[in-house]
């Protein structure tokens, strides 16, 4: 297969993995957003069905399938699809947000897909060394710099400082609070209840949500803060 860019293609590729699949109005909007595709030629595989969901923008389609990949791969494609993180790949730095946002148009998920199905090598026309990626720290990083935050800029109570990202399905923004909480179940549970609030979300409302997304609020990225 080589163009994650039909919905037809889409619809057959993940659903034969079992997951519910997005609807084509959503997945047009998407694309709208989204950086010209490259067709790769790929066999249909768990990599690809992984690749084709985050190009046709079925985030959460695409991380139920990383959760059916062996740790090798999971640990792969969460470096990829983590903010601040970065999947070394024949020796290149790749990152989803950097191909999202255009400032790496080869870091395609259909790149990271070859690189993992081909023993390390990048896609023809790629360039870089073949080498097979290894999940490891991203680069060394110059040391940040801290500032202090009052407790009223955060939600929750806890001990611990939590980042937490995320949107309620079907909405095209994710929304990120600072959390306060004493373990990251909790953290992302009050951001939960807090995006449901504003949202307005009854109980009925929810279940509609996770019969359709599986899910009634995604969190994109849930990070504990020094």
């Amino acid at each position: 297969m080589t163009n994650a860019r039909s919905y037809a293609d889409y619809v057959v590729t993940v659903s034969a993995f079992g997951i519910a699949v997005i609807d084509e109005k959503q997945w047009a909007e998407w694309q709208a957003t989204l950086p010209a595709a490259r067709p790769v030629e790929l066999p249909n595989s768990l990599n690809y069905a992984i690749a084709v969901a985050i190009e046709a923008g079925d985030f959460g389609g695409a991380a139920q399938l990383i959760n059916q990949c062996d740790e090798y791969h999971q640990d792969c494609w969460t470096m990829y699809t983590t903010e601040g993180e970065y999947l070394p790949a024949g020796g290149l730095w790749w990152n989803q947000l950097d191909w999202m946002n255009g400032t790496r148009s080869d870091a395609t998920p259909l790149a990271v897909a070859h690189v993992l199905e081909k023993d390390g090598d990048l896609p023809p026309g790629w360039e870089g060394n073949p080498v097979l990626p290894q999940p490891t720290a991203a680069p060394t990083q110059s040391a940040p710099e801290f500032i202090s935050v009052e407790s009223k800029h955060f939600i929750g109570s806890g001990a611990k400082a939590w980042l937490v990202s995320g949107r309620i399905p079907g909405h095209d923004d994710d929304t990120a609070y600072l959390v306060l909480a004493d373990d990251e179940d909790t953290a992302q549970n009050t951001f939960k209840n807090v995006m449901f609030d504003n949202a307005e979300l009854t109980m009925e409302h929810r279940k509609v949500l996770i019969e359709r997304f599986d899910s009634d609020c995604y969190v994109i990225q849930s990070d504990l803060l020094n």
